[in-house]
């Protein structure tokens, strides 16, 4: 479900991207599964056609009736050199990225690919503070699809690096890799790295580990409601915040329910969840009660029915890097850095999630700790 969404907002996605840069806060300790480092890359620009310049034999010129030369032709002005950047000097043509694909698919997806190159174009403009570049080029580009047709643009970037304050980004000469892959409206850029050094499956939303993606969408949805630090009672969330209870129907109806309850049960009707089914997911994944999380008041609850609704939703679009990734039999410690901008080289957030794996498939959190806050909100910006 949340790919098909994602198919209807890549359009918006190539144009809702926004940077915000700076150099990235503290390193997570413990065992490091991988580390986002970034790459960046450099574009040549487009030269106009030059007018021939013309040249003359003042001997040949003809006389005027002064005896003087007739007034002389001035040569043409060449055009200035090429600028960096511009979107007609990457490597690959269409023809080269997008192969036998049908000519009904190839607007759009020239469309998409015309998007990410001058998407990257402006960013590489403005670079995080901290990152001198002396310039930087195209190496290599691919565009590819899921099952889905959810597109995919690969850039390899040669960045030649003066300073850097960054861990991610070193100073000298390397090739970075710079994935341009729409998820939800307002992220659009996978964490730049140096080519080889993050496996994609440390990349969220996309990676494949139900944990990770469990732990990935509390932030998303839930962490907010806890203002401690170090959290491990998930009885009595914050309801203050105006879209609390919302976000607690979201994240359990939708998210939860469908990703982590019984799937062998057929308990999703037109109306919604049965309420049994929801108060038993929360149980479940976070140690609710009836009494201590009631949603029959909720808008979201239909009395007749005995249903909690199933909204509307978008994907998530907060993008995570996994730091850690730590399994002792059925627990798993998490630790998820959250950036501030596309590129992910400004830390924003870093969280630290045990969950245990039950044996019926479904997910207990046990422990949030907030390890880094910036001064800015994670749902601000961005972020």
């Amino acid at each position: 479900m949340k790919k098909k969404i994602f198919v209807l907002a890549l359009c918006a996605a190539l144009t809702a991207c926004a940077a915000d840069t700076s150099a990235p806060a503290d390193e997570t300790t413990g065992q490091t599964v991988s580390e986002t480092s970034q790459t960046a890359a450099e574009t040549a620009a487009d030269a106009g056609e030059h007018e021939e310049a013309l040249f003359y034999d003042p001997s040949e010129e003809p006389e005027t009736d002064a005896g003087e030369p007739m007034e002389t032709q001035e040569t043409a002005a060449a055009d200035p050199a090429p600028a960096e950047g511009d979107t007609e000097k990457f490597t690959a043509d269409f023809e080269e990225l997008l192969g036998d694909k049908e000519p009904a698919a190839r607007e759009f997806c020239e469309s998409f690919i015309e998007g990410a190159r001058e998407d990257l174009c402006e960013r590489m403009e403005g670079f995080p503070e901290g990152i001198v570049l002396n310039g930087w080029t195209v190496a290599d580009e691919a565009y590819s699809e899921d099952e889905w047709g959810n597109g995919r643009y690969e850039a390899t970037l040669t960045l030649d690096v003066a300073e850097s304050g960054n861990p991610y980004i070193t100073a000298g000469t390397d090739d970075y890799l710079f994935v341009y892959e729409p998820d939800g409206v307002a992220r659009c850029w996978q964490p730049v790295r140096k080519v080889g050094e993050l496996d994609d499956n440390m990349v969220l939303p996309n990676t494949e580990l139900k944990y990770a993606q469990f732990c990935n969408d509390f932030t998303f949805m839930f962490a907010e409601l806890y203002p401690g630090d170090d959290v491990s009672d998930f009885s009595a969330p914050d309801l203050s915040l105006s879209r609390s209870v919302r976000w607690l129907q979201d994240f359990a109806a939708l998210k939860m329910c469908y990703g982590y309850y019984d799937q062998n049960e057929d308990y999703l009707t037109e109306a919604g969840i049965p309420y049994r089914v929801y108060e038993d997911a929360m149980a479940a994944m976070f140690g609710f009660d009836g009494d201590a999380l009631d949603m029959k008041s909720s808008e979201f609850y239909n009395a007749e029915t005995d249903t909690i609704s199933i909204p509307g939703h978008g994907g998530a679009w907060l993008y995570g890097v996994i730091t850690e990734d730590i399994s002792d039999g059925d627990t798993h410690t998490v630790t998820i850095d959250y950036h501030e901008d596309e590129f992910s080289l400004v830390l924003s957030q870093t969280y630290r999630y045990t969950v245990r794996e039950n044996e019926d498939g479904s997910l207990t959190m046990l422990r949030m700790e907030r390890l880094f806050t910036s001064d800015r909100g994670i749902f601000i910006g961005s972020v």
